[in-house]
């Protein structure tokens, strides 16, 4: 399962954004607590609008590979629409499993 399908491998292992700011999107045109996938540097991002503060995970599932933009968000934590039980990431950590 992992060498054919991918299955438990982090498949964000070598994405690497740039060093330099990039604008992505206009920020008057955000909602808050909504996911808003965009790319930076070429690396596929979720941004989350909380406030006057933009937090920013990888767009991908480390674990499932799962699109993290369809996911739930609850507060900060957002679930893996792909994973049982979900993959969830905060606006400064993803954990595999529940968050502890």
């Amino acid at each position: 399962m992992v060498f054919t399908k991918g299955t438990g491998v982090n498949h964000t292992a070598w994405a690497a954004g740039g060093e330099d700011y990039e604008a992505v999107l206009p920020a008057d045109s955000v909602e808050e607590n909504t996911l808003y996938w965009v790319t930076a540097s070429g690396v596929p991002v979720v941004l989350l609008p909380q406030g006057k503060q933009f937090y920013a995970i990888s767009a991908t599932c480390p674990h499932a590979g799962g699109p993290l933009d369809e996911g739930t968000l609850t507060g900060d934590v957002v679930e893996c629409p792909w994973m049982v039980p979900a993959s969830v990431c905060t606006t400064s950590v993803c954990a595999m499993g529940r968050w502890r």
